[in-house]
């Protein structure tokens, strides 16, 4: 062979394997890709949605329901809603602040657990026998000043002790030991005749719990509330993206929340409001990405869901700004000046449904409220509502239909009252526990809710149920709302090209919302605290699912390699920190390094008990 037929062999033979190693360098690429091709949207998705939300229930389940009796005492606004409750269960006369929605709910999982026995899955017998009254044979009497010398004592030995106030060291802002914990009041029955009925139906706040007490049928319904969030969150995810996996990465943001986790398995308000603003949300969209006209009857069904929101936090008010986008989602303006009146009749007719929806289940919820009103407490306590409303409830009228407005009316001189009377925030308490709006966003003050050390850790650490926000779900979130901001500057200020329609228009409704609540809560003068801010972290949460579609989608849709590894390595990185993180749920032990070991921001105040 001559030379220059060499040299082609040999030339030949090189391009032979350099396309042989490309070859395979491509089918390495394109094994590495099919690994994520979860992230496709399959031909037929029900089989991978259902078998997502299968697991997404099972996870939350484990996450929501584990241990949720304990701690088996009253902590944060459980010793305000726990007497409600029974005052419902005991048909007591009572105001207060809050729409009656969440606590009725309180009431009925005790009811359920104590007085019929049908949650006894849940765990040992309560107080009494099944059929009857929770109280009504028990016959000891709460003897406060008793209970009051051994809480003094157990203080001072520091065994066994929980305690809900913290003192604080200033100067090092260390923990130092509690030499006193909370007491009943005395004053209120100096013969002490009073039964622990007396106490929950007479008293608006409880500050200890009964010995036997039990907390699984109080702590019920907000914890399955809590619970049935996560799937509906999730499913709100795949209205978005419609690829199921991309949603359960994503729902990570919420399902682990340690903050949320902790707050929403107490016998408290929030979990049960949250539900109801994941599901209007949920409906929302379902009405909004669907071209045809909202019907009359979706909108009464929207509004009810809202309304149901409002019954129980007047916050859920917030979703009654997304009637806009549905109203008018497919306005026209030559249309709507060519046909005025029919264009006018139409709007009226949908904000008149709306309206319809939103306000009926609210009033049939405070007319439920007011028709269990049919004995006053031990203390004769009236709240100091006019003698017109005394004597329609000591005449066993309230319950007709007449007098409900007379009621109305009432309530909302009350509220106006309290709010007036609750204080301002103050950072210069020591043991304030408020916090500013503009540091929500950064995790805002944790609090302790709770704390328990001494023979409970072996003497070698303490066991917290400290309200403490999962701080990489903070981050990302805020980085989302960030990437929002400058997204929406660029293109007012600077046009900017938008790529993707869709997922800009969704991230710039619930970009809305956040400023709308964030504005709001700025000009209310009351102390408010970091839970305050879970509905517009929940709006975060979405603003940011929905910057990643934008930022990203073309990149999903390649399977790229690199953004497919960064999404699954975060994910990874969220419940590792709520692991790190979960001894705050759960009371697990800490020593007091350990516990310094989570103190990661300086704002977040952590402090740890010595």
């Amino acid at each position: 062979m001559s030379k220059k037929g060499k040299k082609q062999h040999l030339d030949n033979q090189q391009l032979s394997n350099q396309s042989s190693i490309q070859n395979q360098n491509y089918k390495n690429v394109t094994g590495f890709k099919k690994i994520f091709t979860f992230l496709d949207k399959p031909k037929n998705q029900k089989p991978l949605f259902w078998g997502v939300l299968l697991f997404i229930v099972l996870v939350s389940f484990l996450t929501h329901f584990r241990g949720y009796q304990k701690p088996a005492h009253f902590f944060w606004d459980e010793n305000y809603h726990t007497p409600s409750a029974y005052k419902y269960l005991h048909k007591t006369f009572y105001m207060e602040p809050h729409p009656p929605l969440g606590k009725l709910f309180i009431a009925w999982g005790e009811y359920l657990y104590n007085y019929t026995g049908l949650l006894d899955w849940l765990g040992p017998i309560g107080f009494t026998k099944r059929g009857d009254y929770v109280y009504s044979e028990l016959d000891d009497v709460i003897d406060r000043k008793v209970t009051a010398e051994k809480e003094d004592l157990l203080s001072e030995k520091n065994i066994d002790i929980w305690d809900l106030k913290i003192k604080k060291d200033t100067k090092n802002r260390k923990k130092t030991k509690v030499t006193e914990s909370d007491k009943e009041e005395v004053e209120d029955d100096p013969n002490n005749q009073w039964t622990v009925l007396d106490e929950l139906t007479s008293k608006s706040y409880i500050k200890t719990a009964h010995k036997q007490m039990q907390f699984l049928g109080l702590r019920f319904f907000p914890t399955l509330f809590s619970w049935l969030s996560v799937p509906v969150f999730f499913f709100i995810l795949y209205q978005l993206s419609s690829r199921p996996l991309l949603a359960l990465a994503f729902t990570s943001l919420y399902l682990f929340e340690n903050s949320m986790i902790l707050h929403f398995r107490s016998a408290m308000l929030d979990s049960i409001q949250i539900f109801f603003i994941l599901t209007a949300i949920s409906y929302f969209l379902h009405l909004f990405k669907t071209q045809a006209e909202t019907k009359w009857f979706q909108y009464i069904i929207w509004g009810s869901i809202i309304s149901l929101a409002i019954a129980t936090k007047i916050t859920g008010a917030i979703l009654g700004f997304l009637f806009l986008f549905v109203c008018f989602k497919n306005f026209n303006y030559r249309e709507y000046l060519n046909n005025l009146k029919a264009q006018f009749v139409r709007v009226m007719l949908a904000g008149v449904s709306f309206f319809v929806g939103l306000v009926t289940p609210f009033l049939v919820v405070l007319y439920i409220h007011f028709s269990l009103a049919q004995v006053v407490d031990k203390e004769g306590n009236w709240y100091e509502v006019s003698p017109e409303l005394q004597s329609v409830i000591q005449n066993g009228l309230a319950g007709e239909l007449k007098y409900f407005p007379l009621f109305v009316n009432e309530a909302f001189k009350f509220t106006k009252k309290y709010n007036k009377g609750v204080p301002a925030l103050d950072v210069c308490k020591s043991d304030e526990n408020g916090s500013a709006p503009m540091t929500w966003m950064f995790g805002g003050k944790s609090i302790n809710y709770s704390w328990k050390k001494g023979e409970h850790c072996n003497n070698k650490g303490t066991a917290y149920y400290y309200l403490q926000a999962n701080p990489l779900i903070l981050a990302i979130s805020f980085f989302g709302l960030l990437f929002a901001f400058i997204l929406v500057s660029g293109r007012l200020f600077y046009g900017l090209q938008i790529t993707d329609q869709e997922s800009f228009k969704y991230m710039l409704i619930f970009l809305f919302l956040y400023i709308v609540y964030m504005l709001t809560v700025f000009n209310i003068p009351r102390v408010m605290y970091f839970y305050h801010y879970f509905i517009p972290y929940i709006f975060t949460m979405l603003i940011t699912f929905n910057i990643f579609l934008y930022a990203f989608k073309k990149y999903i849709v390649k399977k790229d390699l690199i953004v497919l590894l960064a999404l699954v390595f975060f994910v990874i990185q969220i419940v590792a920190v709520y692991h790190f993180y979960s001894p705050f749920i759960y009371a697990n032990c800490l020593t007091t390094e350990e516990f310094y070991k989570r103190d990661w921001f300086d704002l977040w105040k952590l402090l740890p008990i010595m």
